[in-house]
């Protein structure tokens, strides 16, 4: 008899999850299992960022500028590691009120909230593909945390 097991099940995924992500000294921050299955990684967080760009002087443009620049960069940094290892820039999100709902789907450029963007992907296969993302986000993580910090700082100078 063959079991037919659904790897990219929320509850069998988060499981699994749980206890990778200490074995390949992961912190489990910024990770999303979707209600529906899929798995990603966060790239930003709203809180971090400005919701409106308000500018008026030269100054403010060139700042708006670098700022916009360096979250492509992120973005497209993200975007091509990720395509290397099979996985893809996703939309990752809570679309409920109350209960979490967490719903991971392809990434739009021209329609998805660019807060939501996460690498990763909305069906995981196995767990060698859920071993390969880990390995692929520890390998990445130094260089995402600092692309993050830059994007940080960007944006605190927006704000004063």
């Amino acid at each position: 008899m063959a079991l037919k097991l659904n790897f990219n099940d929320s509850s069998v995924l988060s499981g699994y999850l749980t206890q990778a992500l200490p074995q390949v000294g992961l912190e489990n921050k910024g990770f999303i299992v979707g209600s529906d299955g899929g798995l990603a990684y966060k790239l930003l967080s709203i809180d971090d960022f400005p919701r409106e760009l308000k500018f008026h002087t030269m100054d403010d443009t060139r700042q708006v500028s670098d700022y916009l620049d360096a979250l492509r960069k992120h973005l497209d940094y993200a975007l091509g590691f990720a395509d290397l290892r099979g996985f893809e820039l996703v939309s990752a999100f809570d679309s409920s009120v109350g209960k979490s709902r967490f719903v991971v789907q392809p990434f739009d450029p021209s329609s998805s909230n660019i807060y939501t963007a996460a690498v990763g992907s909305t069906y995981v296969r196995d767990v060698e593909q859920l071993e390969n993302f880990l390995r692929m986000l520890k390998d990445q993580k130094p260089q995402l945390d600092n692309a993050y910090a830059n994007l940080v700082e960007l944006a605190k100078k927006l704000r004063t």
